[in-house]
């Protein structure tokens, strides 16, 4: 598994890192950073970016969002 992953979509520029700690200093050109780790739902935005963290997969850890639907368009 890969570090770290970018991706476009829908001419969105996705980077996806598992630990936000992990994250790269230039993200010139990403619209969506996507991380995991904490299990912890965010959705937040700095320059012009939006952080989303999922949440968890499972109820097992916190009572906090299971999952994120993402529209582009």
């Amino acid at each position: 598994m890969t570090v770290e992953q970018e991706i476009e979509l829908e001419g969105y520029c996705f980077y996806m890192v598992h630990n936000i700690k992990h994250i790269r200093e230039d993200l010139s050109g990403i619209d969506f950073v996507v991380y995991g780790h904490s299990h912890k739902y965010e959705n937040r935005q700095k320059d012009g970016i939006t952080y989303l963290n999922p949440g968890s997969c499972g109820p097992r850890r916190f009572t906090q969002p299971v999952i994120n639907i993402l529209k582009l368009y």
